[in-house]
């Protein structure tokens, strides 16, 4: 861990940055930390920023009356994360463990950096764990499902996390015009065959294994509700199943067993949720691949991720040719 000499203020108290290998948007020094950092009345002692994150830059900061995470939103306007501030506020109040919004001192959830939102929350400890053994599986279904028991409030949108206006984002862009074909069969596939009577309610929308986080083999929190929703429930599932239940760039079935049993436990699904799991697993696998195929193609090019999006192309394509009928019993009997 290495010391910064003091920078462009000599009032600037010396700080302590530790610099990591990961690609992170928002660049700060310590003086430009401080600044962002004034309203809250943070006494920075350290900062560092955190691995992880496709579409926003985060620094941990270690003050003087505890530690935070400073997330700088680069892809979500100001109104969008000031409904995420008061949604996180509303799972708080419901008593659903996720890192709490902490406001400046004037009580704003929400500020701004170089045109961008700023929300800073306080820090939660726990560990990411990528292997997901069955009981790990089971406690996130558990997570999930009361999760899904808490009002939708009325602000959440009640479309998809990636639906049609993303999927035109991509669709005859020309960049690679086969998979923008494929991707435009499988959104109509899913307009003609998802059941319009299934139930809704408030959903994660993105719950992959970092998103979760575990101290002791426990459960401790879930967080980034970036694509939180008033959707599908059984979409949540489907997503996170993408998320959670991959070996060996396959669909685990025994893993995707066990998350739905620890989700039952708390939350029987009816029939028509059961029947349609499969079909929203594909949704999600497809929906990533657009994501992964507009985000290192389109909207920031990378010759390492390009092809990315292929991983989950492949996986779609592997659940499309599973029969629901063995798929179902293999899941839930």
């Amino acid at each position: 861990m290495s010391r910064t000499p003091r920078q462009q203020n000599e009032a600037c108290k010396e700080l302590e940055i530790v610099i990591t290998d990961m690609a992170i948007y928002t660049r700060l020094n310590a003086v430009e930390l401080e600044t962002i950092l004034a309203p809250y009345h943070i006494e920075v002692k350290s900062f560092a920023p955190v691995v992880g994150g496709n579409a926003n830059s985060n620094y941990r900061i270690h003050g003087s009356d505890g530690e935070y995470m400073l997330t700088i939103m680069e892809e979500k306007s100001l109104p969008e994360v000031q409904k995420l501030a008061t949604l996180i506020q509303w799972l708080g109040e419901h008593r659903f463990l996720t890192p709490p919004v902490y406001p400046t001192a004037t009580g704003e959830m929400v500020t701004q950096y170089a045109g961008k939102p700023v929300m800073v929350k306080k820090w939660i400890y726990g560990d990411v764990h990528e292997e997901l053994n069955a009981d790990k599986l089971r406690q996130i279904g558990s997570a999930m499902a009361r999760l899904h028991q808490i009002p939708a409030p009325v602000y959440l949108a009640k479309l998809p996390p990636y639906g049609d206006e993303f999927f035109s984002i991509v669709i005859g862009y020309g960049k690679d015009a086969m998979f923008e074909s494929w991707l435009d069969d499988r959104l109509r596939f899913f307009k003609e065959n998802v059941p319009g009577k299934l139930p809704r309610g408030l959903i994660h929308g993105d719950v992959f294994f970092d998103n979760v986080l575990f101290e002791n083999d426990q459960i401790k929190a879930i967080i980034d509700f970036e694509e939180v929703r008033n959707y599908y429930l059984i979409s949540d599932l489907g997503m996170g199943v993408i998320g959670l239940c991959i070996s060996e760039k396959k669909i685990d079935l025994t893993k995707v067993r066990n998350l739905v049993m620890g989700y039952e436990r708390i939350r029987p699904l009816d029939i028509l949720e059961k029947e349609s799991l499969k079909l929203f697993i594909e949704y999600a696998a497809v929906a990533t691949s657009c994501w992964r195929y507009w985000k290192y193609n389109i909207y920031s090019s990378s010759l390492d991720l390009r092809n990315r999006h292929l991983e989950m192309f492949n996986i779609a394509e592997n659940m499309i040719l599973l029969a629901n009928d063995d798929f179902m019993q293999f899941v839930f009997e």
